[in-house]
């Protein structure tokens, strides 16, 4: 997937994340560095059971743009 995500990022006319990547607390700490290398922007949560209300804010934010 990096790869592609390498691909994708080089047509990009400005240099900046084009998404977002979710890095558990299990994750290697290297894991954030590869992620960049990729232009995806890591989040790193503390714990497993936060990850579903990380998302519901996301989709509550984008709702409320709409």
């Amino acid at each position: 997937m990096g790869p592609l995500l390498i691909n994708v990022a080089k047509r990009l006319k400005e240099p900046r994340p084009i998404g977002v990547w979710i890095v558990g607390p299990k994750d290697a700490p290297d894991t954030e560095e590869q992620v960049r290398r990729w232009n995806i922007a890591p989040v790193r949560l503390a714990d497993y059971a936060d990850y579903p209300w990380f998302l519901l804010g996301i989709c509550q934010a984008a709702a409320k743009m709409c």
